[in-house]
């Protein structure tokens, strides 16, 4: 990490396209796989659904849990943001910020937390969806705010990341790492436990960062560039990290799914995947979609693969989630599949709306949470079949 900006250029009205290419070919779109007839051998029952609106630009919704109030929120490209009860949709509150928002909701300290196209961070309260406090940002962040210890944790597209107090949004300190001259729009979101903060960056790097003082505890590089072409050496962490107790796993576009210690960074295993989607982890084993929408799994202590799925090849598929005895990821069509733990076979498919589903399923107390791009946000649990 390094307090002076480098120069770099931004490809960001391209990185939707190269977020849809495949693994070896940035420049070809898969088509879509036929989906397989199959026989429900999980039940899944739909508890409600509630359309929510319609919202603007490439991926126009964001969906996250909130167990401090039993409840789901939403923020939408054009500026809202709303909170509905988990138990059966109903609309708590919904405001509208006056500006685009670029990343959120971010959860935490009785707060929610998004930032603007403007380069605000906007804290508002929980409970009524009321303006706390803004402050200012180096510019827009493209990946939510993470809020842990009282302190919300921000990174914004120029490579800083910054820590604010919750409360008050006094900015706390600020770091900066040096760009590569490439990035695309799939920032990973950072990890903030234990005080401490896991950031993947663009560079192909994670680090880890004291969230007291934002001192650099280590770095390691999980990808490094290959190829003569800008394009083919982007190596940048994408989607969602996943921390299981001295573990950390991250994944990079166009390189590796990597093991590290939470403690020193070292590397305890590895294995060449490319993820735009990013992964999620169990206690057992770690999830990822890769770049062609196979659904790959791993164990999550030697890394050794147990099984692969490639029914869905270009499917466009979301990281997945795991719920209950099954894995869940949302495709361009709005299907949702669960895809056994075990094994991988298809144990049931249900549809919330014909738009795409572009952000992975969220579960909370036994629920799982499903929002579609043309605003139908749906809520399923588990029964006997």
């Amino acid at each position: 990490m390094t307090a002076h900006p480098s120069r770099f250029i931004w490809i960001l009205a391209a990185a939707g396209f190269l977020l849809l290419a495949g693994c070896n070919n940035r420049t070809t779109v898969l088509p879509p796989t036929p989906l397989k007839p199959f026989h429900a051998t999980l039940g899944v029952r739909h508890l409600w659904s509630r359309s929510i609106g319609s919202g603007a630009g490439g991926q126009r919704y964001a969906l996250v849990a909130s167990p401090e109030a039993d409840a789901v929120l939403t923020a939408s490209r054009g500026g809202r943001i709303a909170a509905y009860r988990a138990t059966d949709g109903g609309r708590i509150w919904s405001v509208r910020i006056g500006g685009a928002i670029t990343a959120g909701p971010g959860v935490g300290d009785g707060r929610v937390f998004v930032t603007t196209r403007r380069a605000i961070l906007v804290a508002l309260h929980a409970t009524n969806g009321q303006v706390d406090w803004r402050a200012k940002l180096s510019t827009f962040a493209l990946t939510p705010p993470v809020v842990s210890g009282r302190r919300v944790v921000v990174e914004t597209a120029d490579g800083h990341i910054s820590a604010f107090e919750a409360n008050t949004g006094k900015r706390l300190w600020t770091v900066t790492e040096a760009l590569p001259h490439l990035i695309l729009r799939g920032n990973s979101p950072p990890i903030v436990t234990r005080g401490r903060i896991y950031a993947g960056l663009n560079s192909g790097q994670v680090v880890a960062l004291s969230l007291r003082s934002g001192r650099t505890l280590w770095e390691v590089s999980v990808a490094h560039p290959t190829g003569h072409s800008r394009v083919a050496r982007m190596v940048d962490i994408v989607g969602p990290m996943a921390r299981v107790h001295h573990h950390l796993f991250a994944v990079s576009d166009h390189g590796r799914l990597v093991c590290l210690s939470t403690r020193t960074g070292t590397r305890v295993w590895s294995r060449r995947v490319s993820s735009f989607s990013g992964l999620s982890a169990g206690m057992e084993n770690i999830y990822v979609t890769d770049a062609a929408s196979l659904v790959r799994v791993y164990d999550r202590v030697t890394g050794l693969p147990i099984w692969v799925n490639p029914d869905f090849k270009g499917r466009r598929l979301t990281a997945p989630t795991p719920f209950g005895p099954a894995v869940v990821t949302g495709d361009l069509r709005g299907w949702i599949e669960f895809l056994s733990r075990a094994n991988g076979r298809l144990l049931n498919r249900v549809r919330p709306g014909s738009s795409a589903i572009q952000v992975a399923p969220v579960v909370q107390n036994g629920r799982l949470f499903v929002l579609t791009s043309g605003g139908t946000l749906a809520a399923y649990r588990l029964s006997k079949h």
